[in-house]
C-alpha cells in the first residue's frame, strides 16, 4: 500500500518545477498525441525540487 498523497506531491512537484520545459512537453503531446518523459526529466525535477541557484 504506497501513499496517494505522497504520489501526488511527487507529480506536482514535477509539473512544478522549474527544471521542467512544460511547454515542450504540451507542444509535444498536442503534435503526437502521445509523450514519454524521459527518467533523466523526472528525476532532475524531483531530485533539485525548488533549489535552483543561478551564478
Amino acid at each position: 500500500m504506497g501513499n496517494t498523497r505522497t504520489a501526488i506531491d511527487l507529480v506536482k512537484s514535477f509539473f512544478g518545477s522549474g527544471h521542467v520545459d512544460t511547454k515542450k512537453i504540451l507542444d509535444i503531446y498536442a503534435s503526437s498525441g502521445k509523450y514519454y518523459i524521459a527518467m533523466h526529466e523526472f528525476f532532475r525535477a524531483v531530485f533539485f525540487g525548488d533549489n535552483v541557484y543561478f551564478a
